[in-house]
Protein backbone atom coordinates (compact mmCIF):
# COMPACT_ATOMS: atom_id res chain seq x y z
CA UNK A 1 0.00 0.00 0.00
CA UNK A 2 3.38 2.38 0.88
CA UNK A 3 4.35 1.24 -2.71
CA UNK A 4 1.04 2.56 -4.69
CA UNK A 5 0.93 5.57 -2.37
CA UNK A 6 4.40 6.54 -3.52
CA UNK A 7 3.82 5.53 -7.35
CA UNK A 8 0.33 7.93 -7.30
CA UNK A 9 1.95 10.98 -5.55
CA UNK A 10 4.54 11.23 -8.36
CA UNK A 11 2.80 11.93 -10.61
CA UNK A 12 0.95 16.20 -9.93
CA UNK A 13 -2.49 16.72 -9.14
CA UNK A 14 -3.11 18.43 -12.32
CA UNK A 15 -1.98 15.18 -14.04
CA UNK A 16 -4.74 13.44 -11.88
CA UNK A 17 -8.12 13.58 -13.76
CA UNK A 18 -9.48 10.88 -12.11
CA UNK A 19 -9.02 7.80 -9.25
CA UNK A 20 -11.05 4.75 -9.15
CA UNK A 21 -10.45 1.78 -6.59
CA UNK A 22 -12.45 -1.41 -7.54
CA UNK A 23 -12.44 -5.35 -7.18
CA UNK A 24 -12.35 -6.66 -10.49
CA UNK A 25 -12.23 -10.00 -9.64
CA UNK A 26 -11.78 -12.39 -6.51
CA UNK A 27 -8.29 -12.08 -5.44
CA UNK A 28 -7.91 -9.02 -7.88
CA UNK A 29 -8.15 -5.80 -6.51
CA UNK A 30 -7.03 -2.59 -9.07
CA UNK A 31 -6.21 1.07 -8.15
CA UNK A 32 -6.47 3.14 -11.44
CA UNK A 33 -5.76 6.73 -12.17
CA UNK A 34 -7.77 8.02 -15.25
CA UNK A 35 -6.05 7.38 -18.75
CA UNK A 36 -2.79 7.16 -16.90
CA UNK A 37 -1.78 4.04 -14.62
CA UNK A 38 -3.44 1.07 -13.47
CA UNK A 39 -1.38 -0.62 -9.80
CA UNK A 40 -2.71 -4.30 -9.58
CA UNK A 41 -2.89 -6.41 -6.61
CA UNK A 42 -3.16 -10.12 -6.47
CA UNK A 43 -2.59 -12.96 -4.09
CA UNK A 44 0.73 -14.65 -4.37
CA UNK A 45 0.95 -16.58 -1.06
CA UNK A 46 2.36 -20.30 -1.78
CA UNK A 47 2.99 -22.62 0.86
CA UNK A 48 4.39 -21.24 4.39
CA UNK A 49 4.80 -17.74 2.50
CA UNK A 50 2.17 -15.35 3.21
CA UNK A 51 2.87 -12.78 -0.02
CA UNK A 52 0.37 -9.94 -2.09
CA UNK A 53 1.73 -9.40 -5.97
CA UNK A 54 1.41 -5.64 -6.51
CA UNK A 55 1.93 -4.67 -10.16
CA UNK A 56 3.02 -1.01 -11.66
CA UNK A 57 3.40 -1.42 -15.68
CA UNK A 58 7.33 -2.80 -16.04
CA UNK A 59 7.84 -2.45 -11.70
CA UNK A 60 6.65 -6.01 -10.36
CA UNK A 61 7.00 -6.58 -6.81
CA UNK A 62 5.30 -8.44 -3.53
CA UNK A 63 4.99 -7.51 -0.35
CA UNK A 64 3.47 -8.98 3.04
CA UNK A 65 0.60 -9.95 4.23
CA UNK A 66 -2.51 -11.83 3.05
CA UNK A 67 -4.24 -10.15 0.00
CA UNK A 68 -7.47 -9.23 1.85
CA UNK A 69 -5.26 -7.74 4.62
CA UNK A 70 -3.46 -5.58 1.98
CA UNK A 71 -6.59 -4.53 0.40
CA UNK A 72 -8.09 -3.07 3.81
CA UNK A 73 -4.63 -1.31 4.48
CA UNK A 74 -5.22 0.47 1.71
CA UNK A 75 -8.71 1.14 2.93
CA UNK A 76 -7.04 2.72 5.74
CA UNK A 77 -4.46 4.37 4.65
CA UNK A 78 -6.74 6.03 1.71
CA UNK A 79 -9.56 7.13 4.81
CA UNK A 80 -7.10 8.90 6.83
CA UNK A 81 -5.40 10.29 3.80
CA UNK A 82 -8.83 12.01 2.68
CA UNK A 83 -9.70 12.98 6.70
CA UNK A 84 -5.97 14.71 7.11
CA UNK A 85 -7.05 16.82 4.29
CA UNK A 86 -7.77 20.91 4.98
CA UNK A 87 -9.70 20.94 1.94
CA UNK A 88 -12.70 18.99 0.57
CA UNK A 89 -11.91 16.91 -2.75
CA UNK A 90 -13.03 18.72 -5.90
CA UNK A 91 -14.54 16.36 -8.21
CA UNK A 92 -17.06 16.55 -10.66
CA UNK A 93 -18.25 12.51 -11.12
CA UNK A 94 -17.74 10.02 -8.40
CA UNK A 95 -18.87 6.32 -8.06
CA UNK A 96 -19.47 5.61 -4.12
CA UNK A 97 -20.63 2.77 -2.40
CA UNK A 98 -21.76 4.64 1.29
CA UNK A 99 -22.31 7.85 1.98
CA UNK A 100 -19.33 8.55 3.92
CA UNK A 101 -17.29 9.28 0.88
CA UNK A 102 -19.61 11.58 -0.42
CA UNK A 103 -18.74 14.39 2.74
CA UNK A 104 -15.48 14.13 1.86
CA UNK A 105 -16.43 16.23 -1.21
CA UNK A 106 -17.03 19.73 -2.06
CA UNK A 107 -20.82 19.44 -2.66
CA UNK A 108 -20.16 22.70 -5.11
CA UNK A 109 -18.34 20.99 -7.09
CA UNK A 110 -20.44 17.24 -7.77
CA UNK A 111 -22.24 17.17 -10.71
CA UNK A 112 -22.68 13.59 -11.35
CA UNK A 113 -22.81 10.79 -9.23
CA UNK A 114 -23.46 7.10 -9.54
CA UNK A 115 -24.43 5.16 -5.89
CA UNK A 116 -24.52 1.62 -5.52
CA UNK A 117 -26.37 1.57 -2.28
CA UNK A 118 -29.24 -0.44 -1.54
CA UNK A 119 -30.68 2.20 0.64
CA UNK A 120 -32.38 4.76 -2.11
CA UNK A 121 -34.45 6.66 0.63
CA UNK A 122 -30.96 7.29 2.65
CA UNK A 123 -29.28 8.26 -0.21
CA UNK A 124 -31.77 10.75 -1.81
CA UNK A 125 -32.48 12.76 1.08
CA UNK A 126 -28.65 12.77 2.32
CA UNK A 127 -28.10 14.11 -1.53
CA UNK A 128 -31.28 16.65 -0.76
CA UNK A 129 -29.98 18.37 1.75
CA UNK A 130 -25.96 18.34 0.85
CA UNK A 131 -26.33 19.09 -2.28
CA UNK A 132 -24.85 23.43 -2.84
CA UNK A 133 -24.60 23.18 -5.95
CA UNK A 134 -25.96 22.55 -9.55
CA UNK A 135 -28.75 20.25 -10.24
CA UNK A 136 -27.36 16.56 -10.00
CA UNK A 137 -27.44 13.47 -11.91
CA UNK A 138 -27.42 10.45 -9.63
CA UNK A 139 -27.94 7.03 -10.87
CA UNK A 140 -28.24 4.13 -8.78
CA UNK A 141 -26.89 0.53 -9.70
CA UNK A 142 -27.86 -2.60 -8.16
CA UNK A 143 -28.08 -6.34 -8.79
CA UNK A 144 -31.87 -6.86 -8.11
CA UNK A 145 -34.57 -4.35 -7.72
CA UNK A 146 -37.45 -4.50 -5.20
CA UNK A 147 -40.49 -2.71 -5.23
CA UNK A 148 -39.82 -0.69 -2.68
CA UNK A 149 -37.21 0.02 -4.28
CA UNK A 150 -39.12 1.35 -7.22
CA UNK A 151 -41.24 3.41 -4.66
CA UNK A 152 -38.20 4.96 -3.30
CA UNK A 153 -37.25 6.30 -6.83
CA UNK A 154 -41.09 7.75 -7.25
CA UNK A 155 -40.60 9.60 -4.41
CA UNK A 156 -37.02 10.85 -5.71
CA UNK A 157 -38.51 12.05 -8.52
CA UNK A 158 -40.35 14.86 -6.37
CA UNK A 159 -36.81 16.62 -5.88
CA UNK A 160 -36.60 18.25 -9.27
CA UNK A 161 -34.45 21.16 -8.09
CA UNK A 162 -32.04 18.57 -6.52
CA UNK A 163 -32.03 16.22 -9.23
CA UNK A 164 -31.86 16.86 -13.52
CA UNK A 165 -31.57 13.31 -14.27
CA UNK A 166 -32.36 9.68 -12.16
CA UNK A 167 -31.15 6.60 -13.59
CA UNK A 168 -31.20 2.93 -12.37
CA UNK A 169 -29.11 0.12 -13.54
CA UNK A 170 -30.29 -3.62 -12.45
CA UNK A 171 -29.81 -6.91 -13.26
CA UNK A 172 -33.58 -8.48 -12.68
CA UNK A 173 -36.51 -6.88 -11.76
CA UNK A 174 -39.64 -8.27 -10.76
CA UNK A 175 -41.98 -9.54 -13.61
CA UNK A 176 -43.53 -6.05 -14.76
CA UNK A 177 -44.26 -5.47 -17.81
CA UNK A 178 -43.54 -2.15 -19.62
CA UNK A 179 -47.03 -1.19 -19.43
CA UNK A 180 -46.86 -1.93 -16.17
CA UNK A 181 -43.73 0.22 -15.12
CA UNK A 182 -45.60 2.98 -16.99
CA UNK A 183 -48.70 2.96 -14.86
CA UNK A 184 -46.72 2.79 -11.86
CA UNK A 185 -44.97 6.03 -12.79
CA UNK A 186 -48.10 7.83 -14.32
CA UNK A 187 -47.61 11.12 -14.65
CA UNK A 188 -43.90 10.68 -15.04
CA UNK A 189 -42.63 9.65 -17.91
CA UNK A 190 -39.06 7.52 -19.04
CA UNK A 191 -36.49 5.86 -21.24
CA UNK A 192 -36.08 2.66 -20.55
CA UNK A 193 -33.35 0.21 -22.01
CA UNK A 194 -34.04 -3.17 -22.68
CA UNK A 195 -30.21 -4.94 -22.59
CA UNK A 196 -27.79 -6.20 -19.92
CA UNK A 197 -28.55 -4.26 -17.21
CA UNK A 198 -31.41 -3.03 -17.48
CA UNK A 199 -31.22 1.06 -17.69
CA UNK A 200 -34.40 3.74 -16.93
CA UNK A 201 -33.84 7.13 -16.96
CA UNK A 202 -35.74 9.92 -15.71
CA UNK A 203 -35.34 13.57 -16.95
CA UNK A 204 -36.49 15.89 -14.25
CA UNK A 205 -37.81 19.54 -15.14
CA UNK A 206 -36.12 22.46 -13.47
CA UNK A 207 -38.94 24.29 -11.18
CA UNK A 208 -37.62 27.56 -11.93
CA UNK A 209 -38.04 27.62 -15.47
CA UNK A 210 -41.53 27.60 -14.45
CA UNK A 211 -41.41 30.55 -11.74
CA UNK A 212 -39.88 32.23 -15.40
CA UNK A 213 -41.99 31.38 -17.41
CA UNK A 214 -45.11 32.62 -15.46
CA UNK A 215 -43.42 36.09 -14.16
CA UNK A 216 -42.08 38.56 -17.16
CA UNK A 217 -41.35 41.76 -14.95
CA UNK A 218 -40.72 39.04 -11.53
CA UNK A 219 -38.41 40.62 -9.12
CA UNK A 220 -36.07 37.41 -9.85
CA UNK A 221 -34.90 39.04 -12.82
CA UNK A 222 -33.17 41.71 -11.22
CA UNK A 223 -31.13 38.72 -9.34
CA UNK A 224 -30.31 37.58 -12.90
CA UNK A 225 -28.16 41.00 -13.63
CA UNK A 226 -25.09 40.34 -13.45
CA UNK A 227 -25.07 44.83 -13.17
CA UNK A 228 -27.40 45.02 -10.67
CA UNK A 229 -26.37 42.24 -8.64
CA UNK A 230 -22.63 43.41 -8.29
CA UNK A 231 -24.21 47.10 -6.98
CA UNK A 232 -25.99 44.59 -4.37
CA UNK A 233 -23.14 42.67 -3.56
CA UNK A 234 -21.23 45.67 -2.61
CA UNK A 235 -23.36 47.12 -0.29
CA UNK A 236 -24.52 43.69 1.35
CA UNK A 237 -23.08 42.41 4.49
CA UNK A 238 -24.22 38.90 4.32
CA UNK A 239 -25.08 36.47 1.63
CA UNK A 240 -27.16 32.73 1.36
CA UNK A 241 -25.65 32.19 -1.88
CA UNK A 242 -26.54 28.67 -1.93
CA UNK A 243 -29.91 29.20 -1.73
CA UNK A 244 -29.67 31.88 -4.39
CA UNK A 245 -27.89 29.69 -6.91
CA UNK A 246 -31.31 27.11 -6.74
CA UNK A 247 -33.89 30.18 -7.38
CA UNK A 248 -33.28 30.16 -11.29
CA UNK A 249 -30.82 28.56 -14.23
CA UNK A 250 -29.92 32.13 -14.85
CA UNK A 251 -29.37 33.28 -11.33
CA UNK A 252 -26.53 30.48 -11.13
CA UNK A 253 -25.20 31.24 -14.21
CA UNK A 254 -25.13 35.24 -12.81
CA UNK A 255 -23.75 33.87 -9.59
CA UNK A 256 -21.02 31.42 -11.33
CA UNK A 257 -19.86 34.86 -13.54
CA UNK A 258 -19.86 36.89 -10.39
CA UNK A 259 -17.50 35.10 -8.46
CA UNK A 260 -18.65 36.38 -4.73
CA UNK A 261 -16.38 36.53 -1.82
CA UNK A 262 -16.72 32.72 -0.46
CA UNK A 263 -16.53 33.74 3.53
CA UNK A 264 -19.78 35.24 2.77
CA UNK A 265 -22.04 33.31 4.53
CA UNK A 266 -25.31 34.18 4.35
CA UNK A 267 -27.63 37.27 2.36
CA UNK A 268 -31.39 36.56 1.97
CA UNK A 269 -33.84 39.11 0.01
CA UNK A 270 -37.17 39.01 0.37
CA UNK A 271 -40.24 40.32 -2.04
CA UNK A 272 -43.54 41.31 -0.66
CA UNK A 273 -46.98 42.03 -2.24
CA UNK A 274 -48.76 45.00 -1.30
CA UNK A 275 -51.92 44.42 -0.61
Amino acid sequence: MATAYHWISSHPEENLPGLAVYMLKEGYFIIELSNLVKIYYSEASSGNQVRTRVKYGRKDTEVNGKFIQVVYTISECMESALRARSEKLRVKRIEVFNLDILKLNDPEEVTSICSRSQDIDETVLFLRDWNQGCRLEVEFKMENISREQLESIKKSLGYSSTFNRIKIQFQWIIEWSQEQMIFFFKPLKFSIWHMYPIIIRFDLKDPSEDVDEQSSHTPIKVFANPLLMEMILEGIDFFDIQRLRKVSRDIRSCIHYLKPDPRIRRYEIQSFKKW
